[in-house]
């Protein structure tokens, strides 16, 4: 009120008698000049908008035990709107375009660091032209394209692509602003389909953006964020960092949707302890676990092997071995192909046996396996094959990508899995994991694969 006493005339505004009468009313304060008009809700409204974002709402909440039913605030969609609005004005919010495309093509794995221009000699000019002499406005469009979003839906693949590589993570999650009203004074208030594409949106800019302190339960805020479609590495993130371990639940439903390994490698030695004992009740991690036997790092060593006596866990890989692995190509037609159906293959010869493998089309990469002892293995091993490779989607941005599908064959002969790069679209480079289960789900053999494609 000081302040707004210090810019009007309050014997003369109306807007400041509105506000005074309010203030008055319902916290009974005293001041100099005493108003005795009656709130006029139009200059109750202009008064409020006056004084600072940050208290606008809950003057609007006082308003109405003086105005009555009438309700002069905003709705909640619109304080959604200006929570955006006025985190997108800020100074540096955005990165500029060359960096937007760096972090973007750096992410889809095109582009490792920034373009040496003094190396492009002819070409300097020409960059530089494209990337800082074309006028585009790209701030305004992209704060268009984030509202649009938020009230309509719209473009998933344009809106991960601006808050993902667009937005500086730091100056977004900067709360410095007095004036910034914060989210959970009108979260619960928004419809079902604006908490969710607001959710998202935070999700995308970055784990800290989650940090909203709802007054909810954690594990409902965690299902709010799934049905979000947040990023199971985004939702780790944002519990390791602000629930620390509290929660053992949440990350063994995280784990049975995304590979544990890849979140955890980063994390503390701690953090990977705890989180071994979580991943130890998932039949499927079992595995992992038993190749922390011989990690590198003492801690996880001993931890590992305390989980595997304690649960006495073991891998039926003991029964086969693995006769050879790498590049191969097939003499004749295999079987068409049909995902999640059973399917054979006829016999592949092996090119080069490696784990780094250089993929031509038209070609394969696999392993070919075998019993140890066939007295003692079925005549024919009936067997899961699945296969974590990366996927590209329409955005161009990389995922990892699980295919299976259900084979036989004899224990007696050399069983092949493999992966075919059939077509130029299939030629992805990244890390291929190829694992059979038999009929327990208990894991068979494991091959990781290194793909680059090959240079003619």
């Amino acid at each position: 009120m000081k302040q707004f006493y210090q810019s009007c005339d309050p014997k003369t505004d109306l807007e400041y008698k509105n506000l005074l009468g309010i203030w008055q009313g319902t916290r009974k304060l005293a001041y100099s000049f005493k108003s005795k008009c009656i709130p006029n809700q139009k200059l109750l409204k202009e008064g409020i908008y006056k004084l600072p974002y940050r208290l606008q709402n809950q003057l609007f909440s006082e308003a109405k035990k003086v105005v009555g039913s009438t309700k002069p605030e905003k709705n909640q969609t619109e304080l959604l709107l200006e929570y955006f609005d006025r985190k997108l004005q800020k100074e540096f919010i955005f990165n500029n375009f060359p960096e937007f495309y760096k972090n973007r093509l750096k992410a889809e794995g095109f582009l490792c660091d920034y373009i040496k221009w003094n190396d492009c000699q002819n070409n300097e000019a020409f960059l530089n032209t494209m990337l800082y002499d074309i006028k585009v406005d790209y701030k305004t469009k992209w704060r268009r394209s984030i509202n649009s979003f938020l009230m309509l839906g719209g473009d998933e693949n344009e809106i991960q692509s601006i808050c993902k590589y667009g937005i500086n993570q730091t100056v977004f999650n900067q709360n410095d602003d007095y004036s910034e009203v914060p989210i959970k004074t009108f979260f619960d208030e928004l419809p079902l389909i604006y908490q969710s594409r607001l959710l998202y949106i935070l999700g995308l800019i970055s784990a800290d953006s989650l940090d909203l302190n709802l007054d909810i339960l954690d594990q409902e805020y965690y299902n709010m964020l799934v049905n979000s479609k947040v990023e199971y590495a985004t939702i780790f993130k944002y519990f390791i960092k602000y629930k620390k371990l509290s929660q053992p639940n949440i990350y063994y439903q995280i784990f049975k949707k995304v590979d544990a390994i890849n979140l955890i490698k980063k994390e503390s030695i701690e953090i990977q302890k705890t989180m071994l004992s979580i991943m130890v009740h998932l039949k499927e991690y079992h595995h992992k676990i038993l190749e922390f036997k011989g990690h590198h790092t003492k801690k996880l060593r001993e931890h590992a092997r305390f989980l595997i006596d304690k649960y006495q866990l073991k891998v039926n890989n003991e029964r086969y071995k693995i006769v050879d692995f790498g590049l191969y190509k097939m003499l004749g037609v295999t079987t068409p192909e049909e995902r999640f159906e059973s399917k054979t293959t006829i016999e592949p010869i092996l090119i080069k046996e490696t784990e780094k493998v250089e993929v031509p089309l038209k070609s394969y990469v696999g392993l070919r396996f075998t019993s140890n002892d066939y007295d003692k293995s079925s005549t024919i091993l009936n067997h899961t094959v699945k296969i974590s490779h990366p996927i590209k989607l329409e955005s161009g941005r990389l995922e990892e990508g699980l295919t299976e599908w259900k084979q036989n064959g004899f224990s007696h002969s050399n069983i092949f899995l493999g992966w075919h790069f059939d077509s130029l679209e299939e030629l992805i480079e990244g890390e291929y994991t190829i694992r059979a289960f038999d009929e327990k789900d208990e894991l068979i053999v494991e091959k990781s694969f290194d793909v680059s494609i090959k240079k003619n």
